[in-house]
């Protein structure tokens, strides 16, 4: 008997649309059923937040004039800050949104816009903003230009006058305001210059040094360390070196020829930079010599005031209709690039606090400078309208000493940035030439 081979079954394709549609299931399995209204009201949570918070973001951008052609990013960062809201907390939670903010800043976003859509963000997440700190014991202490000088003392709490001493005669003009431990340190207009010192504790005189001839007029008095450092406006400059716990003087180095006429000074780690009228030098402290100097662009001078913030110094500099910030590379004491103000805007008094630089105008004015862009990013025009010549920054506020005949201190809020009030002080207190916070 022959035995007939197996022949290979045909696929047709009805076939195999059976063999797969078998295993099919056209009905919904009885634990998902049970489970589908939990998935629902887990979907609705996890969109709900993103989507509400939409409406309050775009009341907050069209509030602040960002284009609508803007609005797309900020309401992409909105939603990434509510994901570090519901993400993270405490320290991990203020790194990440440090870090987020520093993202789109470099994207080229508004930062005070971003801190703002912060606060939306916060609020949508339902986290209570935290509380607000304890109002700062501190006080402004103020210099005027009058004869004799004056040394005017607010509270910032309240934002009121306190107390104020009358320096004695021939000690006119306060133009330096310095603080070390419990003391106040003043110079004066006169020549030669008398360094005055003052107890903060009980606000009290607590005794006078008088310089050598031709130490005339301090412009700006500095601490470092041990010892204070009195800039003479005089042609050529003299550093005189004093020391804070004999307050005695101990020595002084003169400038080079032609570095002259210098309204204020900062001091970098061991090294004094003194703004001229048309260099930068720079004195090593540790040896006390002078080490080096810059000269600007030929439109850079009438050098005013000089700050730093790691890794620059800021001058400010006067021309005819050509005013100036300058930016300095500190470690190589080398030109990097400048911020070209306003003709009208004339920058005499620098302060830097946390990422911003505020500029004080002669014509009345305070900017805010945004140290990351370079860029002025907000103005304000004080009430009294006068000089800036001193600024003081605490808790949020900036203040600001003006050059008038009333005698005021204005106080400015950092963010949103605005003008809140002024404090005028009595008859006869006025010009204030300088300004410092202390919390004694």
């Amino acid at each position: 008997m022959v035995r007939r081979r197996p022949t290979a079954r045909k696929s047709f394709a009805h076939r195999r649309v059976r063999r797969i549609q078998k295993y099919d299931h056209h009905v919904v399995p009885r634990r998902f059923k049970i489970y589908l209204p939990d998935m629902s009201d887990l979907l609705k949570d996890k969109l709900e937040p993103h989507v509400e918070c939409e409406e309050p973001t775009m009341l907050e951008l069209e509030s602040k004039g960002v284009p609508q052609n803007e609005w797309q990013y900020y309401l992409g960062f909105m939603k990434r800050m509510l994901d570090l809201y519901r993400t993270f907390i405490g320290e991990t939670l203020q790194q990440e949104k440090d870090s987020l903010i520093a993202e789109y800043v470099l994207r080229g976003k508004d930062k005070e816009v971003l801190e703002q859509v912060q606060e939306v963000a916060r609020n949508c997440a339902g986290i209570a903003p935290p509380p607000p700190p304890p109002p700062l014991i501190g006080y402004l202490y103020a210099g005027t230009d009058t004869i004799p000088g004056k040394i005017l003392k607010a509270r910032c709490s309240d934002f009121t006058r306190v107390d104020a001493i009358t320096l004695n005669p021939g000690e006119d003009s306060v133009r330096g305001l310095a603080i070390s431990g419990d003391y106040l340190y003043a110079s004066t207009n006169v020549s030669p210059s008398i360094i005055v010192k003052v107890d903060l504790t009980t606000f009290t005189r607590a005794a006078a040094l008088t310089l050598n001839p031709g130490e005339n007029i301090v412009q700006e008095i500095l601490v470092s360390g041990d010892y204070l450092y009195a800039l003479t406006y005089t042609n050529p400059c003299r550093i005189v070196k004093i020391s804070l716990s004999t307050f005695t003087r101990v020595g002084a180095i003169t400038l080079n020829p032609g570095e002259s006429w210098p309204l204020h000074g900062e001091v970098v780690g061991n090294y004094l930079y003194v703004a001229c009228d048309e260099e930068v030098v720079r004195v090593d402290l540790t040896t006390f010599t002078r080490v080096g100097a810059i000269t600007l662009d030929p439109d850079e001078y009438w050098l005013y005031d000089i700050e730093y913030k790691d890794p620059y110094l800021y001058v400010s500099t006067w021309d005819s209709g050509t005013n100036k910030i300058v930016r300095i590379t500190e470690s190589t004491f080398t030109r990097d690039s400048a911020l070209t103000l306003a003709s009208n805007l004339w920058p005499d008094t620098l302060l830097v606090d946390g990422d911003y630089i505020y500029v004080g105008c002669d014509s009345g004015q305070v900017l805010k400078v945004d140290l990351a862009t370079f860029t002025v990013v907000g103005s304000v025009t004080p009430a009294a309208g006068a000089a800036v010549e001193g600024l003081a920054a605490s808790e949020g506020y900036l203040y600001a000493g003006v050059y008038s005949v009333d005698g005021a201190i204005e106080k400015i809020k950092e963010s949103p940035y605005s003008f809140v009030s002024q404090l005028t002080f009595l008859a006869g207190e006025q010009f204030i030439m300088c300004l410092v916070f202390s919390t004694l």
